[in-house]
């Protein structure tokens, strides 16, 4: 394990192969998001959902058919686990290789996250699984996602499909966040072990934000039926990476 840091233009990298969640890089979050009047509620998520075992840090979602005795927030269906990074990072290149959960009706997701105010929501993110070109949620498919602001028109996103990413190994998912530099716009660019998946100029974040890695039920997620499915996580990145290279 290796974290070292700069202003603005830091570096971490985990692979997860102690006992315990390095406390010092990591928060387990305990907390709830994203309720709607519309949708079905969920029970946020909780540190009991996160462990690390066989050097893996692993990551829960308790579905619909959970009887077990881990407590979310109001409610012990549908709850689920997270980790954010105590610093905040800036542009630069993020990679985290995993195994999403491999059932419908929950998200995998990674993404950094910076909120002051509705006008000041800053997000990178990469979510699965998406909506696909049948009208259907797929695991194969994710979406790709920049914030600046929760007004229209402060955020943009794509429905991507990125390979077979539910054959049962290990995959990589990276983005690669600029800033803008003269005559330059800021810019991300999205991948899957390393294939080029889309380019976005459009709503980019600009403030340094925490990492955020989990597994969580938004309220348009659908029926998770299921008792308890995971999520892997073999080691996350952090790097620089030279301004507008593209590499």
């Amino acid at each position: 394990m290796i974290v070292a840091s700069t202003s603005f233009s830091q570096e971490l990298f985990d692979n997860f192969s102690g006992e315990k969640l390095d406390r010092s890089i990591w928060k387990a979050a305990n907390r709830k998001w994203g309720e709607h009047e519309a949708g079905i509620s969920h029970g946020g998520v909780v540190p009991a959902n996160v462990y690390l075992k066989d050097g893996k840090l692993v990551i829960c979602g308790n579905g619909d058919l959970y009887t077990g005795a881990v407590k979310g927030h109001g409610q012990s269906q549908r709850v689920g686990g997270a980790i954010s990074t105590r610093r905040r990072f800036g542009p630069g290149r993020y990679e985290i290789c995993a195994k999403i959960v491999p059932k419908l009706g929950v998200l995998s997701a990674f993404w950094t996250f910076y909120y002051k105010n509705r006008d000041m929501n800053h997000e990178i993110d990469i979510e699965i699984p998406a909506i696909d070109s049948s009208g259907n949620y797929n695991l194969n498919w994710g979406t790709f996602a920049s914030w600046k602001g929760l007004s229209a028109g402060d955020n943009g996103s794509i429905n991507k499909y990125l390979g077979n990413i539910t054959d049962g190994n290990f995959h990589i998912f990276r983005f690669d966040w600029f800033a803008a530099t003269d005559g330059e716009p800021s810019k991300v660019n999205w991948y899957v072990d390393n294939k080029l998946l889309y380019t976005s100029s459009e709503s980019i974040p600009d403030k340094p934000s925490h990492f955020w890695v989990g597994v969580w039920f938004p309220w348009w997620i659908g029926s998770a039926d299921f008792e308890t499915e995971f999520m892997f996580i073999d080691w996350v990145k952090i790097s620089a990476i030279s301004q507008m290279s593209g590499n």
